[in-house]
């Protein structure tokens, strides 16, 4: 099991958002997790939070997996009770994985568990 964490201060992707505006969200995120957040009332929160779970899932899994892998491709999307998820490529489809958003005040904190299921 490995573990991975990350913090992001959501002003930095209200920033982000703001200067570079659909390039940005095209280049971090899928359509859905763009639709998703879009339709929130804090669009910057939702951004960040969904950010840092895809960077703690850089941090959960080795070098070579980050360097294949594009941020937009890991995709978090939440299920019927608002829990986050990952819908992973299926190049990573013998990953289990586990994923906590949580936000406060300035700052979006997320942190994932990956197992590599044996096959």
């Amino acid at each position: 099991m490995q573990l991975g964490i990350d913090i992001v201060k959501v002003k930095r992707i209200e920033e982000l958002y703001k200067n570079f505006g659909e390039r940005f969200l095209r280049k971090v995120f899928s359509e859905k997790e763009i639709e998703y957040c879009l339709a929130r009332q804090n669009v910057a929160e939702c951004l960040a939070g969904r950010f840092a779970a895809k960077e703690a899932f850089y941090k959960a899994v080795d070098n070579t997996l980050q360097k294949k892998i594009a941020l937009r491709n890991i995709e978090v999307l939440a299920d019927s009770t608002g829990r986050p998820y990952y819908r992973l490529p299926s190049q990573l489809s013998a990953l289990q994985t586990a994923l906590s958003i949580t936000h406060e005040r300035d700052f979006a904190i997320a942190v994932c568990t990956v197992i590599r299921r044996l096959e």
